[in-house]
């Protein structure tokens, strides 16, 4: 095959490829509404995920303040200070008697 032959081969591979991708793009109702959504939901799913870590870092945090104190921290406030971290006490529901530890709805 010549390069001319490879050329027009490349071209007509890549006028497929866009035309392909604009005929997909344009088959969607409202794409950016589509792709906005899309982010909105990643966003939402990644602040689930860390807010899962948080939670467990949190909870290992009262059980090596247990371990070492023999008692459950009593308040959040306290066991930051323990865990040299800054808590929200706002968003957690947390039990000093038991140590169970809750993200608030």
């Amino acid at each position: 095959m010549s390069a001319s032959g490879s050329k027009l081969e490349t071209l007509c591979l890549l006028i497929l490829v866009l035309s392909s991708a604009f005929l997909t793009t344009g088959c969607q109702e409202k794409p950016a509404e589509q792709y906005g959504n899309r982010l909105v939901n990643d966003y939402q799913r990644t602040q689930r995920f860390a807010d899962r870590i948080n939670l467990n870092e949190i909870r290992k945090s009262i059980e090596a303040f247990h371990a070492e104190y023999g008692r459950y921290p009593g308040n959040l406030q306290e066991l930051a200070g323990y865990a040299g971290t800054r808590l929200n006490p706002e968003i957690y529901d947390y039990d000093p008697e038991t140590g169970s530890l809750k993200k608030t709805e």
